[in-house]
């Protein structure tokens, strides 16, 4: 029996999906040679941001964010979705500073070749390292599926720590033995989500129903608007789903943890799963004796760099991080 099965377009009429990544720029040579910085932030007692600076140009050769004692991790997303797993990281490791990366200009990496994944992947976890980073999360699901082993081989000095989609959990929970996910094409193509359902899905005889919708990510990165045909088309999934006996969902991109509350209105919260958290815990966990010899007493350091436009970029950050735990103040 096969437990992972495909159920986009069962009955459900997507129209002519576009390709969100046909119209960017294909080249492919220092992705990252043009990345400049669309914010900097520094955490508050109550747990907000303090804007510090705004849009800077940025020499990767010259650019370098340790501060003493303090532990610098670096996180990388196709776009702004990984700020759903930033904002974990940031409540968990409050000794640690961080440098976001978004690959704005091409967003959304899920509509991708395995190659060109692999590629931006390697790309922006060579930029992280020069800024000083002795820690490198993927906060991608799809750069997550095609380049981990490809970037922890390349770097073998430096840890690294991937998405897998929370099926692990899900499957447990499930007392129908059908849950749904929701995920991009290029993590559905990937070996490391087939691996993950025969490992924790598979033998409690859970099967896992798969849907690919393009236009979520592009949806969470303009805004989230109430009124955009994306919304039709992930409610009247999940309903499908409902209907089908799935009692739990699991969110397979970290862009999607940002519609959540639509999800709510079809299922419970405690039947959403996402990774954020666990991967908060995973990285607490590998940084061990680093954490205990941290500078506790210093504020929290947060730098964004983006290789779009950095003033719409800027917009998109205020606007998820208001989302998140890390409301802007």
């Amino acid at each position: 029996m096969t437990y992972l099965r495909d159920s986009t377009y069962l009955n459900l009429d997507l129209g002519d999906a576009a390709d969100p990544a046909s119209d960017q720029g294909s080249d492919l040579h220092a992705p990252f040679d043009g990345v400049r910085r669309v914010a900097s932030y520094e955490s508050t007692p109550s747990g907000s941001l303090k804007l510090l600076s705004t849009y800077a140009p940025t020499d990767c050769s010259q650019l370098s964010l340790l501060r003493p004692g303090r532990p610098l991790i670096g996180v990388f997303d196709s776009g702004m979705g990984g700020l759903s797993v930033l904002a974990h990281l940031m409540h968990e490791l409050t000794h640690c500073d961080f440098v976001y990366l978004a690959d704005t200009l091409r967003v959304p990496y899920g509509s991708r070749s395995s190659d060109e994944i692999r590629c931006l992947s390697l790309a922006a976890a060579d930029w992280l390292k020069a800024c000083g980073a002795s820690l490198e999360v993927i906060a991608c699901n799809s750069a997550s599926a095609h380049s981990l082993s490809q970037i922890r081989t390349h770097h073998g000095d430096l840890t690294v720590v991937g998405l897998v989609p929370a099926i692990k959990p899900a499957a447990a929970r499930s007392e129908s033995g059908l849950i749904g996910l929701l995920a991009t094409q290029a993590t559905l193509e990937g070996e490391l989500l087939k691996q993950v359902v025969q490992a924790h899905a598979a033998p409690l005889g859970v099967e896992v129903l798969t849907a690919h919708l393009p236009e979520l990510v592009p949806w969470v990165e303009s805004g989230l608007s109430s009124t955009d045909p994306a919304l039709d088309q992930l409610l009247l999934k999940v309903r499908q789903w409902q209907r089908m006996g799935v009692d739990q969902l699991v969110l397979g991109c970290t862009h999607y943890p940002f519609f959540k509350e639509h999800l709510a209105t079809v299922f419970t919260e405690s039947c959403i799963h996402d990774s954020g958290a666990a991967v908060a815990r995973r990285v607490s966990s590998l940084l061990g004796a680093d954490s205990l010899q941290a500078d506790i007493f210093t504020a929290q350091r947060l730098n964004v760099y983006s290789s779009g436009d950095s003033g719409q970029d800027q917009l998109k950050l205020s606007r998820l991080l208001e989302c998140t735990a890390l409301s802007e103040l």
